[in-house]
């Protein structure tokens, strides 16, 4: 009986015990769920990222090819700018 009543009497020890327990499991709580977060940002910069480089290089592939298209179509013209001058020339000729 007596250590039942000196349990009873030293409860509020246990208390405040319990309490800080729970105070350290709830901010373990909360750190690991900001680690979550702060790790689900990441991933989402560095898939940002990783997209913004794939997007520039299909930018610039793209201008490569307009150009390659551009110098061929001058290519042509100036072609074919001679063979009529050459036509010309072969018309006057005769």
């Amino acid at each position: 009986m007596k250590v039942i009543k000196k349990i009873k009497m030293n409860n509020s020890g246990g208390a405040i015990l319990i309490s800080l327990l729970v105070l350290v499991l709830v901010s373990l709580i909360i750190a690991g769920v900001s680690n979550i977060y702060v790790s689900k940002v990441r991933s989402i910069k560095n898939l940002n990222d990783y997209y913004d480089k794939k997007i520039i290089e299909e930018l610039n592939k793209k201008e490569e090819l307009n150009k390659k298209e551009e110098l061929n179509k001058k290519e042509e013209l100036n072609k074919k700018e001679e063979l009529n001058k050459k036509q010309e020339k072969s018309s006057k000729s005769d």
